[in-house]
This record gives structure tokens, C-alpha cells and sequence, in this order.
């Protein structure tokens, strides 16, 4: 069986120096009202990943200490979080927290220092304290939402479903929402976009058109001048060209009688290759020429002046980059027209999510109140077994219609502990003692689902007496059959059944105070429940 058995405390509160060793069973801590038998709980919280601060330390000391040992059983052993803190033939783990005023605190588990985030996730399912507000927290909704799901692996599934549903569809709903308020504004820059593309596409601009209209501009103020000059060059070329051929022959004829002369007649016969190949080039000129003096001088700078202006207006410094904006803007136009069609589908998407998360919140409400039933039932036998003859108990869930993160429900506890009340929500129970009842039979239903080996309890007694806190000492006693149980109590009625009682006592002097902590053998504990009740014959009264 999994325990804990064994707590150091060094330099802690108004400790000094105690060691207590615990077995399995009803372990009880008793003394005068402000004796430390809190401060014991305290220490154990620390280890349990409690934060620290240096008020802790005791005056006048530099550091405090607290270890403790948890015996681990077999099953635990074999827990992959514990194994790494395990030898192989070991079953403990001993857990300090160190603290040093000004330099805070340190965690180590079997020597191995951790963060105090890790040691509050790995001993969670060591131990639990319970404190004399601990129902406190049971006023929480939220709280009370989070234990009815706790209970059930089948609520765990259909939450798991359900909020992955949900987080789609918020997902979805954010993106429509945006989509929407930006619809307007789509609009606007569609019917824009739509204006510059026109007002470019439907002059037919093309790529270097600038470039050819400029040469053609200057070729056509030298048209005359350029004409006049190709003419002559080609006439002169020509002429060449003639001369050429007769001058082969006369080379081939003074070759046959010189042949060293050869030589000038391969140069030669490569001129009117050469020179046929100019006077093409010449005439194609030509015929441009001819075109462009058909031509309007006007038409080409209006041509011109419209680029400039375009080049202008669209801040843009050539034809090509003029016609890369155009692209631009028909690509631009594209996307728009896609988000306009995007939105669409948005709403189709968000109709089908919403249709399955209503499906799935449905499903988890569902489970949740069969659950919520058997809880109930169960609670409520608790609760007779703590002095509560005539109760009710039930656990509200209330389908909202509105998704949040956990589904559509609102679940309260509801109690009534007297006869003709209605039920209320726990929250307005009156009487901290029948708070702390109903806050045991509660924790008694849930530990089941969540078991926890070692429960350490804290004046969970107070606000009762008589035979409802000897009620109470039976239901501790009957847990601690199968957990092991720490109870800080001042009532007999409840240490009576200890299976280990240690006494509290503060001792005062001039210059300090102390807190000493000692086992009472069985007449020890018999004295000492006689001073709880002030007498013998009141002990005698409750055995």
C-alpha cells in the first residue's frame, strides 16, 4: 500500500526539529487550540508543491527543511513518471524542499533537483489535503462542472468530441466574421480594380511600343535627309558591285599568265557577297521609309503623349512596367473575387459545424445527467452516513443553448438537509458544519473515480459536535481501511478512533517558542481525550 512514512521538519514555522514516522490507518494530530497541528499539514503541503516564501523560515534561522517519504506500491512502481526517480529495487520516494531566505526555494526528488511545477504534477496522485475550507471551493461552478466529468470515461469521450468540434467552429466563425465586415470594403476595391484595368487594357499598349515610337519619330524629322542618303548609297553600292564582276575577269586573266596575281581574285569575288547583303538591308530601310512618310507625324506624338501620361498617372517608368501593373491588378482581382466566393462557403461550413455541435453538446448533456444521477444517488447515501437522516441531493445540469469551451450546460450541486426545504445550490447552506459534511461526502463519491492513497484532513470538524462528529470519526476510520488518513482534529469524538494519535504541544519561553510533536502510546491517548473533554467521565461516555 502506497503511504507516507516518514516527515523531517527542520527550522519550519515555530518548529525546531521533528521527525514523525506514520503507518497505514487513522493517524490523528490533537493539542491545544494554536499548539502547530496545522503547521504539520502545512510542511506536507510544501512537499505536495505548495510555493514558499522566507516567512516560513523560523526566526533567527537562515534555512528551513522539509522531507518526506512516500512508500510507492507495486502499481505505482511501474508508473513511467515514477520510474525515472527509481532504482531498480527501489520503492521509495523522498521528497525535500529546501528553502534559503533570499535565494527561494529548491525541489529535489531521491537527490534529483526538479522545478516545482514537475513535483506538483507527480505526487498529485500520492496524497490530497483537505482543508476547513475546503468546501469553500466546492461553491465554484466551474468546479462542480469539472468533478461531474471527472467521474466518467464516457463524458471524457464525448467531450473530447465536443470540443474538438467547438474549437473548428469558433475557428470557422471568427474567419466569417472578419470575411463579413470586410465585404464592404471588397466591394470597393472590386469596383476600383475593375476601373484601372479597363482604363489601361482598352488602349492596347505593347511591350517597347515607347522605344519604337521615338526612333520612328526621329527617323521621320531626317525622312527626307535619310532617303536621299540611302539612294545614293545604294546606287554607289551597286556601282561597286558592277565593278566588282568586271574585275574578275580581268584578275582571272592576269592570273593565268601570273599566278601569284591569284590571290586578288578571291578577295574580289567575296565583294559582291558582301555588298548584295548591304544593299538588302538598304532597300528594306527604304521601304520603311516609305511607309512612315504615309504616316502622320501626329499620330505618333499623340501616341507618345498618351504613354507619358500613363507612365504618369500610374507612377510607372516604361510601357513594360505599365503592363506588369495591369497583370497586378488582374491578379489582385482574381483573389477578391475568390475571398467573395470564400465567404460564401464560410457560411455553408459554419451551418454544417454548428449543425454537428449541436449534435455532440446534445450527446454530452445527455451523458452528463444520466451520470449526474447515479452521482447523486451515491452522495446522498453518503451524506446519511454522516448524520444527514433526512436529506436530498442532486446535481442540476441545465442545457443553455449557448457553446462554450466545456458544452451548453450550467451544473449546479444541489442540497437540502432538512425536511420540506427545497433544494438550493450548495453555496447557501448556511451551517459550516453541515458544509463540511456534505463537502466529505462529496469528496468521498469522487475520490473513487480519482483515488488518492494518502488523505490528510484539517479541522474538517469544525461547526459539529456530539454524534455527528462521532459520525464523521466512523466515516474517517472507514476510509482509512483502504487509504491512509491524516486528521488534524479537537474533537475526541473523532480521535477515538486513531490507529496512531500524536499530540501537539507549544512550549513558550522568555526568548522563543517551540512546537514538539510525540506518539501516545494507548494510555497516553487515553489521557489525552480525557483533556480534549475535560474529564474521565466524559471519556468514559464515548468509548
Amino acid at each position: 500500500m502506497q503511504m507516507l512514512t516518514h516527515l523531517r521538519i527542520e527550522n519550519f514555522a515555530i518548529i525546531d526539529r521533528v521527525e514523525l514516522d506514520f503507518s497505514s490507518g487513522l493517524t490523528v494530530l490533537t493539542g491545544e487550540t494554536g499548539a502547530g497541528k496545522s503547521i504539520i499539514v502545512d510542511a506536507i503541503a510544501l512537499l505536495l508543491g505548495r510555493s514558499a516564501s522566507d516567512d516560513l523560515i523560523k526566526t533567527s534561522e537562515q534555512s528551513m527543511v522539509i522531507e518526506g517519504v512516500f512508500k510507492l506500491s507495486s502499481k505505482q512502481k511501474s508508473v513511467a513518471s515514477f520510474r525515472d526517480y527509481l532504482d531498480e529495487d527501489q520503492d521509495e520516494l523522498i521528497i525535500l524542499r529546501r528553502l534559503t531566505r533570499g535565494k527561494g526555494s529548491i525541489a529535489r526528488i531521491n537527490g534529483q533537483t526538479i522545478p516545482l511545477k514537475v513535483l506538483k504534477q507527480l505526487v498529485t496522485p500520492l496524497a490530497a489535503i483537505i482543508g476547513q475550507h475546503e468546501h469553500l471551493s466546492l461553491f465554484d461552478e466551474e468546479l462542480q462542472l469539472t468533478l461531474l466529468d471527472s467521474f466518467s470515461n464516457k463524458i471524457k469521450k464525448e467531450l473530447d468530441d465536443y470540443k474538438a468540434c467547438f474549437f473548428r467552429y469558433k475557428d470557422i466563425q471568427s474567419k466569417l466574421s472578419l470575411s463579413q465586415q470586410d465585404q464592404s470594403e471588397l466591394i470597393r476595391k472590386t469596383e476600383f480594380l475593375d476601373f484601372q484595368i479597363k482604363d489601361i487594357a482598352e488602349h492596347d499598349f505593347q511591350q517597347k511600343e515607347d522605344e519604337d515610337l521615338e526612333r520612328q519619330r526621329k527617323e521621320m524629322k531626317n525622312l527626307n535627309d535619310l532617303n536621299d542618303s540611302i539612294v545614293d548609297l545604294i546606287t554607289n553600292l551597286e556601282k561597286i558591285s558592277l565593278l566588282g564582276s568586271e574585275s574578275i575577269s580581268k584578275i582571272n586573266k592576269l592570273s593565268s599568265i601570273d599566278p601569284e596575281c591569284g590571290d586578288l581574285g578571291d578577295y574580289i569575288e567575296s565583294l559582291p557577297i558582301e555588298i548584295d547583303e548591304r544593299l538588302s538591308f538598304l532597300k528594306n530601310k527604304q521601304q520603311d521609309l516609305a511607309y512612315l512618310s504615309e504616316a502622320s507625324i501626329d499620330d505618333i506624338e499623340s501616341r507618345l503623349d498618351l504613354i507619358f501620361r500613363f507612365k504618369k498617372k500610374y507612377k510607372v517608368n516604361s510601357i513594360l512596367e505599365l503592363l506588369d501593373l495591369l497583370a497586378a491588378l488582374r491578379s489582385e482581382k482574381q483573389k477578391l473575387e475568390s475571398g467573395a466566393a470564400s465567404t460564401e462557403q464560410l457560411e455553408v461550413d459554419l451551418q454544417s459545424i454548428s449543425n454537428l455541435l449541436s449534435r455532440h453538446s446534445q450527446k454530452l448533456s445527455e451523458e452528463r445527467k444520466a451520470v449526474s444521477a447515479i452521482i447523486s444517488l451515491e452522495i446522498k447515501k453518503k451524506m446519511h452516513g454522516l448524520n444527514f437522516d433526512q436529506c436530498a441531493f442532486n446535481i442540476s445540469v441545465e442545457n443553455i443553448k449557448e457553446y462554450g469551451v466545456n458544452g451548453a450546460d450550467d451544473v449546479s450541486f444541489l442540497v437540502s438537509t432538512n425536511p420540506g426545504e427545497p433544494l438550493k445550490p450548495i453555496q447557501k447552506v448556511a451551517s459550516g458544519g453541515e458544509l463540511s459534511r456534505i463537502m466529505l461526502a462529496i469528496k468521498a463519491v469522487f475520490i473513487k473515480q480519482n483515488p488518492v492513497n494518502t488523505l490528510i484532513f484539517d479541522e474538517v470538524d469544525t461547526g459539529v459536535g456530539g454524534v455527528t462528529a462521532v459520525k464523521i470519526g466512523e466515516y474517517l476510520k472507514l476510509i482509512s481501511v483502504g487509504s491512509q488518513v491524516l486528521c488534524v482534529t479537537h474533537l475526541p469524538q473523532i480521535a477515538k478512533f486513531a490507529t496512531s494519535h500524536y499530540v501537539v504541544n507549544k512550549e513558550a519561553t522568555v526568548d522563543s517558542t517551540k512546537t514538539t510533536i510525540r506518539l501516545l502510546a494507548a494510555a497516553q491517548a487515553q489521557k489525552e481525550l480525557q483533556r480534549m473533554v475535560g474529564g474521565k467521565e466524559v471519556v468514559e461516555l464515548i468509548k
